[in-house]
């Protein structure tokens, strides 16, 4: 059933109530690991829920947690998220408003404020974020950028894991205000529903979504080498939460340090975060 009833948020909102600031340690074999990111003005996403692999485990992946109690508390009420069956260890709000739910929509806005409660192993492990403001003051160089048929790279140059800057060969420069204490990321989509590949190299190739680093700073330039398909492109510049920006500068850690890198989750591992941004399009023509 896809949406709450009434009696269920009331239920949650119960739990809720009983939930102490400050729960008793759990023990570290069982520790429960969060990755859980909210957007302002999105749907909510998957949030994933693990537990930690033992020391000189040689397994790559942690176990999934299945079975655990996960909800999202906003403006004191409890909204309850529902396992996915087919995607072991992740968990989705699903509801919606209804006749029957008034309260259910669950919507994230600048500066809200999320908690996040994973009830598992007897314990609850929780965090909290605020949804930050979007960027302001967003533009680009150039709203048109005119390529050859033909003349897009080999499919091989293209970075599959992110967004590829390259100063040398840009498309386009996405610029916003900062305010000179924020960490950003770009991420960059084409919106065709049926793209047109620019080169022969990957005429069944489909454009995906890519997403740069962290970075400081009011510009980002996209080096061509993102550019696959010709049509409508979407940018959007998101604000990163503090949280976020600790996790991404700890992330890399030298072989003698053994400390874990930093989280903002009590009783538990991981990072609970949100991000907001602001989206401008541009398009690639044929010359």
């Amino acid at each position: 059933m896809r949406y709450l009833q009434l009696s269920a948020v009331l239920a949650c909102m119960a739990i809720c109530a009983g939930c102490s600031e400050k729960s008793p340690f759990i023990p570290e074999s069982n520790l429960v690991v969060i990755q859980g990111y909210l957007y302002g003005n999105e749907l909510i996403r998957d949030i994933r829920v693990t537990s930690t692999l033992r020391l000189g485990s040689v397994d790559t992946i942690a176990p999934p947690i299945k079975d655990a109690q996960v909800q999202l508390i906003k403006n004191g009420l409890c909204y309850l998220l529902d396992p996915l069956f087919w995607k072991p260890g992740y968990y989705r709000y699903s509801a919606g408003t209804t006749q029957e739910c008034p309260v259910c929509e669950l919507k994230v806005e600048p500066g809200d404020t999320f908690k996040i409660e994973v009830v598992y192993f007897g314990k609850v492990a929780y965090a909290q974020t605020i949804v930050p403001l979007p960027p302001q003051g967003i533009a680009l160089s150039q709203d048109t950028v005119f390529v050859a048929a033909g003349s897009a790279p080999s499919y091989s140059d293209i970075k599959e894991d992110g967004l590829f800057a390259d100063d040398s060969v840009v498309a386009v420069t996405v610029s916003w205000q900062d305010d000179g204490n924020s960490m950003y990321y770009v991420a960059l989509e084409n919106k065709e529903l049926f793209p047109q590949p620019i080169g022969p190299d990957y005429p069944f190739a489909k454009p995906g979504r890519y997403n740069s680093a962290p970075l400081t700073g009011d510009h980002f330039s996209i080096g061509m080498k993102n550019i696959t398909h010709f049509g409508r492109y979407q940018i959007k510049v998101y604000r990163l939460n503090q949280e976020y920006a600790e996790l991404y500068l700890t992330r890399n850690q030298d072989s003698r340090d053994l400390n874990e890198p930093l989280s903002n989750v009590n009783n538990g591992l991981g990072v609970f975060t949100a991000f907001n941004g602001t989206s401008i399009d541009f398009r690639i023509e044929k010359k």
